[in-house]
C-alpha cells in the first residue's frame, strides 16, 4: 500500500479492504490505529501516517472493524488539515460505513455532525446546513445533542461565522456533561463572541457563565486570562500537568487563546506570530488548530 498521503486516491481498494475488515467480524487489537490517533494529538504526523499505513497493510482477518474505523477516521482528519477535503470526505464516509456495518448503532448523529463540519470546510454550505439539521434531529440524548452542537460551533468558529459559533457553543455549554467541558465551552464561546462583538461584551457574558465555577480546574487558567485577571506570563508559569503531559497540545490549545488576546489588544503582529506557533505544533486534532488557521488567514491581507 502506498504512503498515507496517497491512501485516499485508491478509494475502491480501500473500500474492499474496509468491507473485508467488517466481514472478518473481529474486535481486534487497535494498537496501531490508536497510535495513528496519538500522532494527531502529539503533533507527530509522521507517526500517524506510519500507523495508518501499518493498519491498512494488515490482512483484514487480523484487523477487524475497530482498527479499520480508527485508521480511516485518523486519515480523514489528516487530509482535512491539509485542505484536501474531497479525500477527507471519502475517508469519513468509509469510516462511517465501517462503524455502522459493524452494528455500532447510536453513532449516527455524531457521524453526521462530523460530515457537516467537513462539508462546511469544503465550502459546501448548503449541504453542510442540511447535514447538520439531520444530525441534530437524530441526537436523542442530552450527550448526543451536546456533541452535535459543539461540533457545529467548532466548525463555525473555524470558518469565521462568529454569531453561529457563539450560539452553538453557548448551547453546548448549557448541556456539557462535566465541569471541565462546560468551562471549555465557555472559553470557546467567549472567543467567538469577542471576535464578533468585541472583548468587553464577551467578558460580560463570560463572567456570568463562570460566576459560580471552579476556575482551579482546567481550563480555568485560560478563563482567568480571558477575564483579565492574570497575565500571559502567569498562565505559562502556573501551567500544571496539562503542559507537562503533552507540550504540543498545550501549545496548540493555550497558544490559540493567548494569541487571541494579542489580537483583541490590537497587536496583530504578535497575534499572527502566536497563531503561526499553533500551526507549527501540528496538533491537527484539536479544534484550536482550525481556529488558528482561519485567524491567520484573516490577518494575512493586512500584515
Amino acid at each position: 500500500m502506498a504512503r498515507a498521503d496517497t491512501l485516499s486516491l485508491d478509494a475502491r481498494a480501500l473500500k474492499r479492504w474496509a468491507d473485508a475488515c467488517v466481514e472478518a467480524d473481529r474486535f481486534a487489537s487497535s494498537g496501531e490505529a490508536l497510535r495513528a490517533w496519538s500522532g494527531l494529538y502529539l503533533g507527530d504526523l509522521d507517526l500517524t501516517e506510519r500507523a495508518v499505513e501499518a493498519v491498512i497493510a494488515a490482512q483484514p482477518e487480523a484487523s477487524g472493524w475497530l482498527p479499520a474505523y480508527l485508521a480511516l477516521r485518523a486519515q480523514a482528519v489528516l487530509e482535512a488539515a491539509r485542505g484536501r477535503f474531497p479525500q477527507a470526505l471519502d475517508l469519513q464516509s468509509l469510516a462511517a460505513a465501517v462503524l455502522l456495518r459493524a452494528g455500532q448503532s447510536g453513532q449516527e448523529s455524531r457521524l453526521l455532525a462530523e460530515r457537516a463540519a467537513l462539508l462546511r470546510a469544503a465550502g459546501q454550505e448548503t449541504d453542510a446546513a442540511e447535514t447538520f439539521r439531520g444530525a441534530l434531529a437524530l441526537a436523542g440524548s442530552r450527550l448526543e445533542r451536546y456533541r452535535v452542537l459543539r461540533r457545529d460551533g467548532w466548525s463555525a468558529l473555524g470558518s469565521g461565522d462568529y454569531a453561529r459559533a457563539y450560539r452553538r457553543l453557548s448551547q453546548a455549554f448549557a448541556l456539557a456533561p462535566t465541569p471541565p467541558e462546560a468551562l471549555y465551552m465557555a472559553l470557546q464561546a467567549y472567543a467567538a463572541q469577542a471576535l464578533g462583538l468585541g472583548q468587553e461584551t464577551a467578558r460580560e457574558s463570560l463572567r456570568a457563565d463562570v460566576a459560580d465555577a471552579d476556575l482551579d480546574i482546567y481550563p480555568g487558567l485560560l478563563l482567568r486570562h480571558a477575564l483579565g485577571q492574570i497575565t500571559e506570563e502567569e498562565v505559562l508559569a502556573r501551567a500544571g500537568s496539562e503542559s507537562r503531559q503533552n507540550p504540543a497540545a498545550w501549545q496548540a490549545q493555550a497558544g490559540y487563546y493567548l494569541a487571541l488576546a494579542e489580537l483583541l489588544a490590537g497587536d496583530r503582529a504578535a497575534a499572527a506570530a502566536g497563531f503561526e506557533r499553533v500551526l507549527a505544533s501540528d496538533v491537527v486534532a484539536l479544534p484550536e488548530y482550525g481556529f488558528a488557521k482561519h485567524a491567520l488567514a484573516a490577518l494575512a491581507p493586512s500584515r
